[in-house]
């Protein structure tokens, strides 16, 4: 009796793995609801940014974004008083930088975001992300 080898190779099933894999996870980032991720434009010089956040409570308090070079260098920040409501949401905020920097230089810097209530020690959101 002759057993015959099937003409898949194993590099060729791996190589299918491999696809299905990484098709697998990019279908999974797409599925992150849009309201939820960190969008950052820039722009002649400023920095816009949306930062989603998920409060516990509803306030009134101080959001400061802060955007840091990789040396934690300052290079723009704004701060601003306003009401944010219970749930998810969105900061939308235009940052001017102290000095325009090439597109490709925007890339290494990040941001720094916090808002704090007035009334409590409770606080939203405080960490550097990468734009």
């Amino acid at each position: 009796m002759i057993v015959r080898r099937p003409d898949v190779s194993f590099r060729t099933l791996r190589f299918f793995a491999a696809v299905l894999v990484v098709g697998l996870c990019a279908s999974l980032s797409l599925l992150q609801p849009q309201g939820r991720r960190l969008g950052a434009t820039y722009r002649d010089g400023k920095l816009t940014v949306s930062i989603p956040y998920i409060a516990s409570e509803s306030g009134s308090g101080r959001l400061t974004i802060e955007v840091l070079d990789p040396d934690d260098k300052l290079l723009g920040s704004t701060e601003r008083r306003l009401d944010i409501r219970k749930g998810d949401g969105a900061w939308k905020q235009t940052i001017p930088l102290s000095e325009p920097m090439p597109f490709e230089d925007i890339l290494w810097q990040r941001v720094r975001y916090r808002f704090e209530y007035d009334n409590a020690d409770h606080i939203v959101g405080e960490w550097p992300k990468k734009i």
